[in-house]
């Protein structure tokens, strides 16, 4: 069905002036997606209304999203990129290494060494020069779980890219974006049609061998803020490159304070307070907002909880076990929420997957 309605998607791309992503282009990833037992149409349907399917393109936000949302779905933090499935929570141990840095160059060299031993191969390397730090990413040997087309293949090399920095530059508040120098990338032309790439606030270098990007080493050098406290986990991974990506996509000054809500809770953040404190306002007043777009905070972690319930189910937990992680004290209470959800109950809709 959704294959049906993006004929017209890369055209349609060509007239975006923000960075998006073709919904043509990651089609075949989506195939692959889908054949593993995800629902990813249901998934798309979070981010695209029915009346919205003929524009076909994600904003380069809702394609993150979107990559978190099949990795949370397969288990895997890869999202299903990669043949070699990495579970959803190494993403933890991962940046729990990179905590420890004290400054960008201390980042960028342990994400490419702890890469590197999840993923079993030397795909990452840093070079640095008496200016420069330079981390490069070397796909051409990486067990993609697609390889053709090939313009799929660069863009997902591409988002792997803009990845990267995005938590580079979250990690280091915003040192890695003022210390960013070159990008280079391995498509071979500029093509302007190509509007993720807009993302860059340097003009990437086309037709390199690998992925790379430098960085004044001067600036690299630097103190970046200690990372004790912030949330590490693999949603928290997904959260900061996607909080990254919004705080300069203005396009999304206009989105929904519902939307935005559910985002955070979705990334872990299911205290009241906390929450609107990231949102840079008073409890109260996220209550009166959220009042006005005629949700709750309450309603909006009970939907989040029952989602997260049906992904456990999807993946063949138990109904006990669900109600567990989900927090529900009483499998009874659970039944009924999730009747009232999902139409079905918890052991019928297992059923029917």
């Amino acid at each position: 069905m959704i294959a049906d309605l993006i004929e017209d998607s890369v055209r349609i791309s060509q007239r975006s002036e923000a960075p998006s992503v073709p919904l043509a282009v990651i089609q075949p990833l989506l195939d692959v997606v889908s054949d593993s037992g995800v629902d990813t149409a249901e998934i798309l349907h979070r981010y695209i209304a029915d009346t919205e399917l003929a524009r076909a393109s994600l904003s380069l936000v809702e394609y993150f999203k979107l990559e978190r949302d099949i990795a949370r779905a397969t288990d895997d933090l890869t999202a299903h990129l990669s043949t070699r499935k990495l579970t959803y929570q190494t993403g933890s141990f991962v940046v729990d290494q990179v905590k420890k840095a004290t400054t960008l160059t201390e980042a960028i060299t342990s994400l490419a060494e702890y890469f590197n031993m999840m993923h079993g191969g030397a795909y990452n390397r840093v070079q640095r020069t008496a200016q420069t730090i330079t981390l490069t990413i070397d796909d051409h040997d990486f067990p993609y779980s697609v390889q053709e087309p090939v313009e799929l293949v660069q863009l997902i090399g591409e988002c792997v890219q803009i990845k990267v920095h995005c938590l580079l530059n979250s990690l280091s508040d915003g040192l890695a974006a003022s210390a960013l120098l070159r990008v280079g990338v391995t498509r071979q032309t500029s093509d302007e049609t190509v509007s993720h790439l807009s993302f860059w606030s340097r003009r990437p270098q086309y037709h390199r061998e690998a992925y790379a990007l430098t960085y004044s080493l001067e600036l690299a050098d630097s103190p970046i803020p200690h990372a004790d406290g912030l949330d590490l986990s693999s949603d928290g991974i997904f959260g900061r490159v996607i909080g990254a990506l919004e705080d300069t996509d203005h396009s999304l000054s206009e989105q929904r304070l519902v939307e935005k809500v559910f985002d955070l809770i979705e990334d872990g953040v299911w205290h009241q307070e906390q929450l609107a404190d990231q949102l840079d306002m008073s409890v109260a007043t996220l209550r009166r907002r959220l009042n006005e777009e005629g949700e709750s905070f309450r309603t909006l972690v009970q939907a989040a909880r029952l989602r997260r319930a049906e992904a456990l189910l999807n993946k063949g937990y138990t109904v006990q076990q669900v109600t567990d992680a989900v927090g529900y004290s009483d499998i009874r209470a659970f039944n009924r929420a999730f009747k009232r959800w999902n139409g079905l109950t918890p052991a019928a809709f297992a059923k029917s997957r």
